[in-house]
């Protein structure tokens, strides 16, 4: 007697043992998730745990809820996906050019995926991509392609933070034409800085002070000068001289001290025998 088998169309199709194992952990997690948002609503302090082991606590923040359930979903979303091109792939049999096809498309889908998460990722690690290209790995076109999308005051500022720690001096003149400037508006009154405070070049501050960085709109700068020579680092001392010089042209005080170091620029330039940076400390002070 033959086995009558049924038609092709009309095959059961199950999930695998390794896309369910993974369904599994990323509902899991989602559980979790969802667990640790009423966590943090309420401020419970809930921690998971078996009898007599250690409690792991549950994550508090908003941020890590976020987190979690982004991974939560992206593990679902990729069983059900794996599962669905897997099964795709079986029904083309004898079709090489159909997996040929299904096999592109499900990689095109994955990768436009990961870009999706990587500027998810990046957004929320600097706050904008914009701010993200304001580091090492921006090009000016790339700065001035996310300009275009007319960023807020905050977007700018952290762009311009970026340039400052990265010391991209390149980027200035684009940022600060697209309208940024050294004040930090954004941020909290007692939280404003002034990038050159920054551990920047000498090219940084030249291209800051051409396009307008001054004692009076560089926010929290008074001391500038006084911070610069604190700050200095051994060999550094024909550096900060020329900085100095530079600052001094801007019209920065060698004599504004901050309110937790009581000793002045010419001071601590004298302790620490950085002879180039005294000689031009000197001479502005007439001595």
């Amino acid at each position: 007697m033959s086995n009558i088998e049924a038609p092709e169309g009309e095959t059961k199709r199950e999930m695998g043992l390794f896309a369910v194992v993974w369904l599994l952990v990323g509902l899991g997690c989602l559980a979790v998730s969802a667990l640790s948002a009423v966590n943090t609503a309420f401020n419970l302090n809930l921690a998971l745990g078996a009898r007599g082991g250690s409690a792991t606590p549950l994550p508090s923040h908003w941020g890590e809820v976020a987190g979690l359930t982004a991974a939560s979903v992206l593990l679902i979303g990729l069983s059900l996906f794996g599962s669905k091109v897997a099964n795709m792939f079986r029904d083309a049999k004898g079709k090489p050019m159909q997996r040929v096809g299904i096999l592109v498309g499900a990689l095109v889908l994955l990768i436009a995926v990961g870009r999706g998460l990587q500027i998810v990722a990046l957004t929320s690690t600097y706050g904008s991509m914009l701010a993200y290209y304001c580091t090492d790995v921006g090009s000016i076109e790339d700065v001035e392609d996310e300009l275009t999308h007319e960023p807020s005051p905050e977007a700018l500022d952290r762009c311009l933070s970026r340039t400052a720690q990265w010391d991209r001096h390149d980027l200035l003149e684009t940022v600060i034409g697209a309208g940024a400037n050294f004040l930090d508006e954004s941020s909290e009154p007692e939280f404003r800085s002034c990038v050159l405070g920054s551990d920047v070049s000498l090219e940084y501050i030249t291209k800051a002070i051409e396009l307008g960085a001054t004692p009076a709109t560089c926010a929290s700068s008074e001391a500038l000068i006084q911070d610069k020579v604190r700050r200095v680092q051994p060999g550094d001392d024909e550096k900060t001289a020329a900085i100095v010089q530079e600052l001094l042209d801007a019209g920065w005080s060698a004599e504004a001290k901050d309110e937790d170091n009581p000793k002045s620029a010419l001071e601590l330039a004298r302790e620490d025998q950085l002879e180039a940076t005294l000689a031009v400390l000197e001479a502005a002070a007439g001595s």
